[in-house]
């Protein structure tokens, strides 16, 4: 099991795309509707297996901003069964 996707929320998404792509040399691959049917844009990291994406989220009155992580695996079910719990 190991990442695919790291999900950035942000309210200013332009600022976002210019850290990833101009200082940390990163490429913008696409745009896609991923999570929660919000367009998203798909960077392309030095890893080619790990992608970050930028997903806009409006400011909130107490800035909750929920973060996840996406994994990738061939056997779902047996690595569910595998990870300790908590």
């Amino acid at each position: 099991m190991k990442i695919k996707y790291i999900p950035i929320y942000t309210d200013d998404v332009e600022k976002q795309l210019c850290f990833f792509t101009e200082k940390l040399g990163f490429e913008i691959c696409d745009t896609k509707s991923i999570l929660f049917s919000q367009e998203c844009t798909l960077i392309k990291t030095h890893n080619q297996d790990v992608f970050i994406i930028i997903i806009k989220q409006a400011p909130t009155a107490n800035n909750n901003k929920t973060n996840h992580i996406v994994l990738n695996t061939d056997d779902c079910l047996n690595d569910y069964h595998t990870l300790p719990k908590y």
